[in-house]
C-alpha cells in the first residue's frame, strides 16, 4: 500500500511542476481518442465547446 501511496505521489509531483507541458499534451490526446471512437465525429466538431 504504501508503494502505491508513493508512486500517486510521483504522479503528483510530476504534474504539478510540469503542468504545462502536460497540458498540451492533453489535447492532442483528446483528439485522438475522439477521433478512433464510433461513429467518427468530424474534426470541426471535436474543437467545437458545444
Amino acid at each position: 500500500m504504501a508503494g502505491i501511496r508513493a508512486s500517486i505521489a510521483k504522479v503528483v509531483n510530476y504534474v504539478s511542476t510540469n503542468s504545462e507541458v502536460v497540458h498540451y499534451a492533453l489535447i492532442p490526446l483528446i483528439i485522438i481518442v475522439g477521433m478512433r471512437t464510433t461513429p467518427r465525429p468530424d474534426l470541426i466538431s471535436l474543437l467545437t465547446p458545444v
